[in-house]
């Protein structure tokens, strides 16, 4: 699969594609809401400086694996500090 670059025009067959592939990921995806418990854990210490909205998104994840009994959860972020925290944490990152 060829890198993309952000602005770079794609064919429409890569683009069908890279929209199935997409489609596929979402409809595995786990959306959750921003509860009480979630901002309690935003709020609370990490490992590493982090900010507000990104502790929310680590926090979230945290709290996904505390709801289910999660025994492999992959972070995905493109956000370098959202990766070192949760890094920090032990989690996967993809």
């Amino acid at each position: 699969m060829a890198n993309l670059v952000a602005g770079q025009r794609v064919g429409i067959e890569h683009a069908a594609d890279l929209l199935e592939r997409a489609l596929r990921i979402f409809a595995g995806a786990d959306v959750r809401q921003v509860d009480e418990d979630v901002l309690a854990r935003a709020a609370g210490a990490f490992p590493l400086p982090i900010a507000t909205l990104d502790a929310i998104h680590v926090a979230t994840a945290l709290e996904v694996q505390q709801w289910h009994d999660v025994t492999e959860l992959v972070l995905l972020s493109r956000d370098k500090q959202v990766r070192d925290v949760a890094a920090a944490l032990g989690m996967q990152l993809a």
